[in-house]
């Protein structure tokens, strides 16, 4: 069988005839691209499967002088939480890391926090706090059909589209640092 592509659809067998006739009608609106099964405009859907949450990262960098700075990520079933001395790791101050299970139902839950339009309709970034020796925090939030959102804020300004999933993602953290060892934030 031949098989001829049309946009991101393929169509097997199709005589040129066919081809033709399906082609015609996409101008005409006989023919529309949520009409044949794609994706919706909101984007939500990718051949007929809902796009859902893979990963989220949140974490804060700037500030001046040294101490840590926290990086969570959660995933499916698991959430790891990195320290990394700033300015850069030193042999005195290493990086320390704390991985912990995570459930199902906890996942649901931060992932249920997560609106796909309100996320890609916030700019990158509001704020460079960093760049004047203030502290920027970030939430990155990546789906199932291999897009990836990046916000940066000032740490204390989260947008309030933000706001509910910021607030359970600081819970995780805490939670996983108090698995640190006594002193960790304060090695001086």
């Amino acid at each position: 069988m031949r098989s001829r592509h049309v946009g991101r659809r393929t169509i097997i067998g199709a005589s040129r005839l066919g081809l033709f006739v399906l082609l015609a009608c996409f101008p005409s609106g006989m023919v529309t691209p949520r009409a044949s099964g794609a994706q919706k405009p909101n984007g939500h859907k990718k051949q007929g499967k809902p796009v859902r949450v893979v990963s989220i990262r949140f974490g804060q960098f700037g500030g001046m002088g040294g101490g840590y700075t926290p990086e969570l990520h959660a995933s499916d079933g698991q959430a790891t939480l990195t320290e990394t001395w700033t300015p850069m790791s030193q042999p005195q101050h290493a990086n320390l890391k704390v991985r912990a299970d995570l459930s199902g139902k906890h996942w649901q839950e931060i992932q249920a926090l997560v609106d796909r339009d309100e996320l890609f309709a916030l700019p990158d970034r509001t704020s460079c706090a960093s760049c004047v020796d203030g502290l920027d925090e970030f939430v990155e939030v990546k789906f199932s059909d291999h897009t990836k959102k990046s916000v940066t804020y000032a740490e204390g300004s989260t947008p309030k589209q933000l706001k509910d999933l910021v607030v359970k993602l600081k819970a995780l953290e805490e939670k996983l640092e108090n698995e640190l060892p006594p002193g960790w934030y304060n090695p001086l």
